[in-house]
């Protein structure tokens, strides 16, 4: 018998419940997924607000998100959801717990260039 996949390293499952970020309330928290329009994984992280944590990623624009995906969990549950799924995933935007990290090239048209272990 195979053991099922868990929810949080399940990738269809997680863009099959992503949301528009028109969609955000108050007092969500747990672990999130960022999704291109055409369904590509961008980004993997977790907060307490998930409301606070959209409005920094968008005032930096780094992130070309269209979809969210937000997996509720507590404090602990979530941070290790967030390293499993980095590691699994390996999404271009995230630098933590990804070996293969470089910054992805079409975050730096117009801007200067931060820092990368290249």
């Amino acid at each position: 018998m195979q053991t099922p996949i868990p929810d949080h390293l399940n990738i269809d499952k997680l863009r099959s419940q992503s949301f528009g970020p028109e969609s955000l309330t108050c007092g969500m928290s747990g672990t999130y997924y960022l999704f291109s329009a055409d369904g590509n994984l961008l980004y993997v992280g977790s907060t307490q607000s998930l409301r606070n944590r959209m409005s920094a990623h968008r005032c930096k624009g780094l992130i070309p998100f269209a979809l969210i995906t937000l997996l509720y969990a507590d404090r602990r549950l979530r941070e290790e959801w967030e390293v499993e799924a980095i590691k699994t995933f390996r999404p271009p935007y995230n630098k933590n717990h990804n070996p293969d990290w470089q910054y992805p090239k079409e975050s730096l048209i117009g801007r200067a260039r931060p820092y990368s272990k290249a």
